[in-house]
């Protein structure tokens, strides 16, 4: 039953299947993201329910073009993105470097690949994401929305934006 309320405070929350031990399944919307190499977040995309990663992928990327004005030097995104299909797309977008790791069994071309040094770098690299999704949810509110159904994106950008202001705050500290 997709249309099943499982929230009395959000109507529109589904259940979300984490597979993590501390909680399998959470109930809310998921959030993609696209961080700068700057640490900034350049675009985000509220999806409703337990949307499939790999049809987020190429649609982030084309909205980073958007704001970016130009096409990222590198992408890299955790092995729920991963498709053969969003590999070539992506870099038919004119990015040099995709690393997006392959889940499940490789073949030797494809373990030569991912061990090749800018893929283990920018793998490094998407971790650090990782702790740029755990700074939101501890600091700027990311955790618990207060802004219900339609207005959800809302509470996300502004915990956005509060962000990236710090953020960009700390480079102009390092400019000067």
């Amino acid at each position: 039953m997709p249309d099943r309320i499982v929230s009395i405070f959000d109507q529109g929350a589904r259940p979300i299947k984490r597979g993590k031990s501390k909680a399998e399944v959470e109930f809310g919307r998921k959030v993609a993201l696209a961080e700068s190499e700057e640490g900034l977040i350049i675009s985000s995309q509220v999806e409703e329910g337990n949307t499939c990663d790999k049809t987020l992928a190429v649609p982030m990327v084309k909205k980073s073009i958007e704001v970016l004005n130009k096409a990222p030097e590198e992408v890299a995104a955790d092995r729920g993105f991963y498709s053969s299909e969003n590999e070539r797309e992506i870099q038919g977008l004119n990015v040099e470097h995709v690393a997006i790791p392959k889940p499940g069994k490789k073949s030797e071309k494809r373990l030569k690949h991912e061990r090749e040094h800018w893929f283990e770098r920018l793998i490094r690299w998407r971790a650090g994401g990782e702790a740029t999704i755990g700074l939101l949810k501890r600091k700027y509110g990311f955790d618990v929305c207060l802004f219900h159904g339609e207005n959800t994106g809302i509470w996300v950008n502004l915990s956005i934006f509060s962000y990236n202001v710090t953020e960009l705050a700390k480079l102009m500290v390092q400019a000067c």
